[in-house]
């Protein structure tokens, strides 16, 4: 998961339409973080833990989250085997989320994902 803040509108604007990435601000991101515990899946145990701080200083501004996972899926109605469907699709965006690209307060968490 990835979450920063736009610092320079106009540098981070290629970056988010580059990708279709979705803008939030302040309410937006407390939004997000309804869904998905302290901005983060629970069950990939990725969490950005600071979100509130950075909320707090800059309350005017807009975020970006990106949410990267694979997911799970039983095999059968009865729980069978998990299947996994791998989706890095965000991999490109995430590295671009950088300071020369116009971001700040950049945070990425990795989580183990279901299987641990």
């Amino acid at each position: 998961i990835c979450f920063a803040r736009i610092a320079d509108k106009e540098k981070a604007q290629k970056i988010i339409d580059k990708y279709d990435l979705n803008v939030f601000d302040r309410n937006g991101v407390n939004g997000e973080k309804n869904w998905c515990g302290e901005l983060g899946a629970d069950y990939a145990e990725a969490i950005i833990w600071n979100v509130d701080d950075i909320l707090e200083a800059h309350p005017d501004d807009e975020f970006i989250i990106i949410e990267d996972s694979n997911e799970a899926y039983y095999d059968d109605d009865d729980y069978g085997e998990l299947i996994y469907n791998y989706n890095f699709a965000m991999n490109d965006a995430i590295d671009e989320i950088t300071e020369e690209n116009g971001f700040a307060d950049i945070e990425i968490a990795e989580g183990e994902g279901r299987d641990g």
